[in-house]
């Protein structure tokens, strides 16, 4: 059955999320199983990974979205040239690290306890990497739903095996190796999915067609791995210029929020099929309402999101990681100021108009701009002027080079591309209410941290709600509609809110 792009959206936002918040409570449960120095280890083998892995996969996952839909009875052809791609690089990955690789990381972290660890690791991207494809399959099949069950099952496996294997030999190797066999198992199953999800057809596996797709997702694998390289620049820096204690420190706050990238990523994926379809037939500015409409309901969670986690920074990272993390809440509360521009991903734009290559020229100025305001940072501010460069960059540059080329693609003046003055609202509510809520969380400052957030929480939502009302932005129809569809419908309602 073809579900609506609301509730793919929601299906997919709600899957990632539950996958990533397996994914925290692995890392939570870690930095209290490990010292700061074997964690650091662990997290420095993952960083390696997310550095190298946007290069290795050429944006091969994502061309999916632009090669599938329209295929016809050639999808299962493009599909698998696809995955052969994938399967190749992901090779390629394993062998580097498995032969030399793993050494030279391990000297460029100056922690030589990581190279036995990376070859541990070797064989992750090699099961990894054909998997990614998976995602954009299902969902130009219309089965975002079993997207999302499928990221929540290899998530939740990977995290129990890793958090068992840790609680008995208290290890980072096994804990790693034990990481490499579930996302084995799990790849197995993906390979199963997309090959009953596309139907079989008459077309074949062609080298110039697989090249069609190298060449149109090249750009974006490149702008892949020079944004990823810019977004933890700052990560690599305080690793190659602190101990090991600092990184672990530092990283556990330098994160992104598992819901952002989740919700931003599933409305992308679901829209970026029809925005496709509308820039090859000349119409993309029919897609206006839609990309408003989906910035209008991020704004709704990700503005009250970045007021509320400020307040609570400090209380946050310790419930998380204990208290040898506390000093954690400064980089967390940094990178917190880019929340609120991530309503929407304006990458989608660029690949469905075909301005890959303006995407790659943002991401290369971009990474400039960011190296050397890390170097400088760093250095007169110690690790947490790493984020703060990150910010700023973010903020001073990027955001401004979005909007004028937004501002093109959809052929609308900068005043129509979102609804501002509803986003303006929705922020200084968000902002009235932070403040209402840490005002009530330090009238309990001498109790548990658990305790401070429950109150702080409790008069944030006291204060943030009845606003919500008051000024229209939730109507009271729209209230009392939706209570009644959950009412009738039960929890499949929520993926229809």
């Amino acid at each position: 059955m073809k579900h609506s792009r609301k509730v793919q959206a929601a299906a997919l936002s709600i899957g990632k999320i539950s996958a990533n918040m397996a994914g925290l409570l692995t890392l939570a449960v870690l930095a209290r199983l490990f010292t700061q120095e074997a964690y650091a280890s662990y997290r420095q083998v993952l960083l390696a990974y997310g550095f190298v892995a946007p290069l290795l996969t050429l944006g091969l996952p994502k061309a999916l979205y632009y090669f599938l839909p329209g295929s016809g009875d050639k999808a299962r052809a493009r599909l698998i040239e696809n995955v052969l791609v994938l399967s190749g690089m992901g090779l390629v990955f394993g062998a580097l690290l498995a032969f030399g690789g793993s050494t030279w990381l391990a000297h460029h972290f100056d922690n030589p306890k990581l190279e036995p660890l990376l070859q541990a690791f070797a064989f992750y991207p090699v099961f990894l990497l054909p998997s990614l494809a998976l995602p954009a399959c299902l969902v130009v099949q219309g089965k975002a739903i079993l997207s999302a069950l499928y990221s929540i099952a290899s998530r939740l496996l990977i995290a129990l095996l890793v958090i068992a294997v840790a609680l008995y030999t208290d290890e980072v190797e096994p804990a790693l190796q034990a990481m490499v066999v579930g996302t084995g198992i799990m790849t197995l199953v993906a390979f199963w999915l997309m090959w009953r999800s596309v139907p079989v057809g008459n077309g074949r596996v062609s080298w110039k067609e697989t090249w069609g797709q190298v060449r149109y997702s090249t750009p974006l694998g490149l702008t892949n791995i020079m944004g990823n390289v810019a977004m933890n620049l700052d990560k690599w820096v305080v690793a190659a210029m602190a101990s090991p204690a600092s990184f672990a420190v530092f990283v556990n706050g330098a994160m992104q929020l598992p819901i952002v990238g989740a919700l931003t990523d599933s409305i992308t994926a679901v829209m970026l099929p029809d925005m496709s379809k509308a820039s090859k037939s000349g119409d993309f500015k029919s897609c206006l309402p839609l990309w408003r409409r989906a910035s209008e309901q991020c704004a709704h969670l990700l503005f009250p999101l970045t007021a509320g986690l400020m307040m609570l920074a400090p209380e946050a990272m310790v419930i998380l990681y204990g208290d040898a993390y506390a000093a954690s809440a400064i980089p967390f509360a940094i990178y917190l100021l880019i929340l609120p521009s991530r309503i929407v991903r304006f990458d989608a734009v660029f690949m469905a108009t075909g301005r890959s290559g303006l995407l790659f020229n943002r991401t290369i100025a971009f990474l400039l701009l960011t190296i050397i305001s890390n170097v400088y940072f760093v250095r007169w501010f110690g690790p947490n002027g790493a984020a703060a460069a990150t910010v700023l960059c973010t903020v001073v540059f990027a955001q401004p080079y979005n909007l004028y080329f937004l501002r093109k693609a959809f052929h609308a003046p900068v005043s129509e591309l979102f609804p501002w003055k509803t986003l303006a609202l929705i922020g200084l509510l968000s902002i009235v209410a932070g403040a209402a809520g840490y005002g009530g969380k330090e009238l309990v400052i001498q109790q548990p941290p658990i305790v401070r957030v429950i109150v702080g929480t409790v008069v944030f939502g006291l204060v943030y709600a009845p606003a919500l009302l008051a000024t229209g932005l939730v109507p009271w129809k729209t209230v009392r509609s939706r209570w009644g569809k959950l009412r009738r419908e039960g929890p499949r309602a929520v993926l229809a809110f």
